[in-house]
């Protein structure tokens, strides 16, 4: 097994009821959405493979960066120092918010190598960089369309930044904008129509409407310049999207800055390095959704962190189930196998006659072809069924 680079990361789940009795229920950030439930934290420690190393669970308002040390001193006990005997350095792969430079310094001391994605906002320091013509190339699609590109922009203290451009991410990203923009149009209109009909006349309500129209779409709320005039046959309201700064920001779009320590490490390693974060994403989501994590309906703290604990161990078997079989030609997924293994049957039947020995047998499902195809990949022999009598015992009359 190659400990060589891990990839740390935060979710959440919540409960179902008040979880009075447990300590580390807590309201805090809803990745889940639910923001009505108490919920604790989940942090995970996945290899380069993905393979689940370690978890833990904290309590659920935790700030991500707070859960850093702990991780760190707990991988240290297990592996030994992340400096190797000859030099090498053991890498973490961590999301932005997951950071602060207070732990970057940590991680320095520490001796880790790092990757960690900045904040989108300082990728937005480097937009002059974005019509240089020393973009590199690292993923492109069949018609020779460039996907991913990587530039250096240079060191800030002893890190080294890389700005990446992404085709998936600024699609996304575009997509997300064009329906903000929409949205807040739409809302700016409706109120300007209200003000004209005379319906709202009180300037600090309409500027308390305004200032929630620009809470909800923050993202895209600095493009637009919004004037309130006082005239006199009532308000009106004016608004107009600022050219330059969606021309910026539109720019910007598909671009994240990548910050390491790793100072001789090839550009597109970085990012390679980064990217594995899917991996615990994917995690995540095979907990979350396959094998059923959530919602948590236990109360109290020691059933919680069991109910976690054989939700972690359950991944690691789907895991090695996926990777055994793929290495052996198959092309199922996780799901998919124990969706088609749940359907193998193992019945036992017992009979008592009135006179002579009780009889027990079991039986067990014959597998069908895609069934027995996964079994022979994953070098699975089903047991043999038996039929035992049991014995009689002999008493006196």
């Amino acid at each position: 097994q190659d400990y060589s680079l891990f990839l740390y990361d935060l979710t959440s789940t919540y409960f179902e009821g008040q979880a009075a009795s447990n300590p580390k229920a807590k309201r805090g950030y809803p990745r889940d959405h639910r923001s009505d439930a108490k919920q604790v934290c989940l942090g995970v420690v996945v290899d380069r493979e993905g393979f689940p190393i370690g978890m833990e669970v904290w309590r659920g308002n935790i700030k991500d960066p707070e859960t850093l040390s702990a991780t760190l001193k707990k991988l240290e006990e297990r592996f030994g120092p992340p400096q190797g005997a000859e030099g090498l350095k053991r890498v973490l792969c961590l999301d932005r918010g997951m950071v602060t430079e207070e732990k970057l310094e940590e991680l320095r001391n520490s001796g880790y190598g790092y990757v960690v994605a900045d904040r989108r906002s300082q990728a937005h320091r480097h937009w002059e960089k974005i019509n240089s013509s020393q973009w590199q190339v690292i993923r492109q699609s069949r018609e020779g369309e460039p996907l991913v590109e990587v530039t250096e922009v240079g060191q800030e203290g002893p890190d080294r930044l890389v700005l990446v451009r992404s085709r998936g991410c600024q699609e996304k990203e575009r997509a997300i904008h064009d329906r903000f923009l929409s949205r807040l149009s739409e809302g700016l209109e409706r109120l300007a129509k209200g003000i004209a009909q005379g319906r709202i006349k009180d300037p600090s309500k309409i500027e308390r409407r305004i200032g929630r129209l620009q809470e909800r779409y923050p993202g895209v709320s600095r493009w637009v310049h919004i004037q309130l005039q006082q005239q006199e046959g009532g308000a009106r309201l004016h608004w107009c999207v600022k050219a330059s700064s969606e021309e910026e920001a539109r720019q910007c779009e598909g671009l994240y800055l990548l910050r390491t320590n790793l100072l001789k490490a090839p550009t597109q390693e970085i990012w390679e390095n980064y990217i594995l974060l899917t991996r615990i994403e994917n995690t995540f989501r095979t907990l979350k959704h396959d094998l059923n994590l959530r919602p948590i309906f236990h109360q109290k703290e020691d059933r919680v962190e069991a109910h976690l604990f054989f939700s972690f161990l359950a991944y690691a078997l789907m895991w090695t189930l996926e990777r055994e079989h793929r290495a052996r030609g198959g092309q199922l997924s996780g799901r998919r196998l124990l969706e088609v293994l749940h359907e193998i049957k193992l019945g036992t039947i017992g009979m008592t006659p009135s006179q002579g020995q009780p009889l027990t047998l079991e039986r067990i499902s014959t597998p069908s072809r895609e069934q027995a195809e996964i079994l022979a990949t994953l070098h699975i022999a089903l047991p043999r069924p038996y039929t035992r009598l049991e014995p009689v015992s002999l008493t006196r009359a």
